[in-house]
């Protein structure tokens, strides 16, 4: 998710054009010592909008909503007071060694790429967005202690940002090792609704709309919803009309130390629907990288007026070859090679049939006491596997084993 952190990036990769965004949500400029000790201690939590004290995070039930006071008003007509945020709430900051909740580079925190677009405060604001995505495939690299992955569209004002939002790992608060949906709403404190397991490949719809509105007050309701298995996370929240920032899909990450701990290839938004009063708008996208990254994972944006496509840690397909001769003498040991291309390293093999490691994690050593076929597998960190096949022929007039005997 985003907030505090676009508000950061966007002046130092596009100053002319960010001038009209929002300064800064609670803004922060310098973490201090103790904060940054808070967040070491766990008691900061990485949400989609910054760093905020885990006992201004809120998670409400569903269908509940959240007015303008910080009463909520469950379903059942029953309520509960949320309680005032005692503590400041920080800025994902971008490329700051010792900032709250980083770690010097090689990290990469806070809104990593993304689209977005304004209307003229004067006159307009967003009334409506939606968008669809597939879950990204699960990160081959491992997560552990605080480390998250966000993806999400999402609506922001100067104080608030409300998003439909997927995770990946754990953010101080909840989630780990999987996919899970929730709806966030972020301003003073956060509240967010139901948390619900979804898996790689499913396919997401997002929405955010308001009804109600008055005197510059909506109601908004934040919905994501996994179209695969038929489930929802939805909350409604009562605040300002004034949304005048939309983002068609954007990447935020707290902690990710190595480019396989992003989805590989990317994700992918479809389908956006932006409105204001008049109607559906079509928008000019400024796509955006943050700059100074490191790892740096082939980070892109790519946009139409309907799709956002956000591209990191490309993987192309995997294939190998073989090496080694196709005419044995019987019986001698030979040697055959593996040759990967594409893919991620590192590689494994499995040789069949099973012969012996030689001197190099590629090769095998092999002996045929009749013809037959010899096949390797390759595999990559990024879960993929290729295949390829020599048929060996097997003659006392064949020439001496060109790698071989063993050595």
């Amino acid at each position: 998710m985003k907030a505090i952190s676009v508000l950061s990036i966007l002046p130092m990769v596009m100053a002319a054009a960010c001038s009209e965004r929002p300064t800064s949500i609670q803004e922060n400029p310098s973490a201090t010592t103790s904060a940054a000790v808070a967040v070491s201690q766990g008691d900061y939590v990485a949400t989609p909008a910054g760093w905020y004290h885990r006992s201004c995070v809120h998670q409400v039930p569903d269908s509940s909503l959240v007015d303008a006071s910080g009463l909520v008003h469950r379903k059942d007509g029953s309520t509960f007071q949320i309680p005032k945020c005692l503590y400041p709430s920080y800025p994902s900051s971008v490329g700051a060694p010792g900032a709250v909740g980083q770690v010097a580079p090689p990290t990469d925190n806070g809104w990593i790429e993304w689209a977005w677009d304004s209307v003229p405060r004067q006159s307009l604001w967003y009334q409506s967005l939606a968008a669809d995505w597939k879950v990204p495939d699960n990160p081959v690299g491992s997560y552990s202690g605080t480390q998250v992955y966000y993806t999400f569209p999402g609506l922001e004002s100067n104080a608030y940002i409300i998003q439909p939002v997927i995770q990946y790992g754990y953010n101080g608060y909840f989630g780990g090792s999987f996919w899970t949906m929730a709806s966030w709403h972020c301003d003073g404190y956060c509240t967010y609704g139901t948390v619900d397991t979804i898996y790689a490949t499913n396919s997401m719809h997002g929405t955010i709309t308001p009804t109600g509105c008055s005197g510059g007050k909506c109601t908004w309701t934040i919905t994501a919803q996994d179209l695969t298995l038929g489930t929802q996370a939805s909350y409604s929240v009562s605040d300002t009309q004034a949304y005048f920032w939309a983002t068609g899909g954007a990447v935020e990450v707290y902690g990710l130390t190595a480019c396989n701990q992003f989805p590989k290839n990317g994700v992918f938004y479809s389908g956006i629907a932006l409105y204001d009063q008049n109607g559906l708008v079509t928008p000019n996208w400024h796509d955006t990288v943050q700059a100074g990254l490191s790892p740096s994972c082939n980070f892109r944006v790519a946009t139409t007026a309907t799709t956002d496509s956000l591209f990191h840690f490309p993987v192309t397909p995997l294939s190998v070859t073989m090496s080694g001769p196709s005419r044995v003498k019987p019986n001698v040991n030979c040697g055959w090679w593996a040759n990967p291309s594409g893919g991620l390293p590192p590689y494994s093999y499995t040789w069949i049939p099973n012969g012996s490691q030689g001197g190099d994690p590629n090769e095998v050593i092999e002996s045929f006491s009749s013809s037959g076929t010899l096949t390797v597998w390759a595999y990559d960190a990024a879960n993929q596997q290729a295949s390829t096949s020599k048929y060996i022929t097997v003659s006392s007039s064949a020439p001496n084993c060109p790698y071989g005997p063993v050595r």
